[in-house]
């Protein structure tokens, strides 16, 4: 039997989310990363995922791109507070936040009102296109990232030079 070789997502990518209880529409203030494409998962990829606003009223969305390099991540993951950073969070030491945008909403939204999030990455694993919508309204924003997960210029670069400098015996 010949073997299958298939492109692989390099990374994960998700968003940052507030944790909550859809059945009670309770939300407990605390962050998390809520991964729509895994390291590894086949590509192409496109993942929607439901989620839904914190407060009535509520006048935007912000949609956080963030970039993983960690195995076996859970879909959702906890992460701490911390109220001395502009985001309000700390991500792991691992995971970058890679892009952002806003969704604006109508302004008369209730708590518990759906968002919905797209991430769809191409068959080269070097294209995110991340799409934050409200369904009500339609609104929508769309962010598309060029050569993610890819080894940057000057990182190349330096490999080319200390390979050049490199004695084989």
């Amino acid at each position: 039997q010949i073997p299958t070789v298939r492109n692989v997502s390099s990374k994960n990518f998700g968003t940052v989310t507030i944790r909550g209880d859809l059945q009670t529409n309770t939300a407990d203030n605390k962050y998390q990363i809520s991964y729509l494409i895994k390291k590894n998962s086949p590509v192409p990829a496109d993942v929607t995922q439901s989620f839904v606003t914190t407060r009535d009223n509520q006048k935007s969305v912000t949609v956080e791109i963030i970039e993983s390099d960690a195995d076996d991540v859970p879909d959702s993951e906890p992460i701490e507070t911390d109220p001395s950073t502009p985001t309000n969070y700390k991500l792991p030491p691992y995971a970058q936040m890679i892009d952002e945008g806003q969704v604006e909403l109508s302004g008369d939204t209730f708590k518990g009102s759906p968002i919905s999030i797209r991430f769809q990455l191409d068959r080269d694993g070097g294209r995110l296109i991340a799409t934050g919508q409200d369904p009500i309204t339609g609104n929508s924003i769309t962010i598309n990232m060029d050569h993610i997960g890819a080894v940057k210029p000057a990182d190349l670069e330096k490999s080319r030079e200390d390979l050049d400098n490199t004695e084989i015996r």
